[in-house]
């Protein structure tokens, strides 16, 4: 099960209120959850998803295996005192991401640095990860230009 935010489909339908809509409990409150491969389009591709649910992430990435097939670039905040609190790690994370056929990065310094898949943050980082199925060169270009 993964989060998603509270939002209106093509239907007009909450997606949260669809009958695979789960909740999970953190703290004293109940949140609703949804897999995004459920909520969203299985015929879009998308050029970015972002990502930051304070330790959740790797729940997110779980339920959204179509919808990595189909984004080009996957935008994630990871700390890893917060992926503790979900029993997950930056290992596992970065793992899924390149069995998924993303290159890994980070923005250090006005550059983008290649991360291992077994990269562990003990502070909190943005990863860029860059779907190998689409060409990015347009990306790392840019990039690479704005670090000269």
């Amino acid at each position: 099960s993964t989060f998603i935010d509270q939002h209106k489909n093509d239907d007009s339908q909450n997606c949260l209120r669809s009958e695979s809509a789960n909740t999970i409990e953190l703290g004293e409150q109940k949140v609703p959850i949804a897999r995004l491969d459920d909520c969203l389009s299985a015929t879009d591709n998308f050029d970015v998803l972002k990502i930051d649910v304070e330790g959740a992430e790797l729940m997110v990435l779980e339920g959204a295996s179509s919808v990595l097939k189909r984004c080009r670039t996957v935008l994630i905040e990871v700390f890893e005192p917060n992926l503790k609190k979900f029993n997950a790690s930056s290992k596992a994370l970065l793992q899924l991401l390149d069995s998924n056929r993303f290159d890994l990065f980070t923005w250090q310094n006005d550059r983008l640095i290649p991360l291992l898949n077994e990269h562990t943050f003990e502070i909190c980082c943005d990863v860029i990860a860059l779907n190998k199925l689409f060409d990015q060169q347009h990306l790392k270009s840019l990039i690479l230009s704005h670090n000269d």
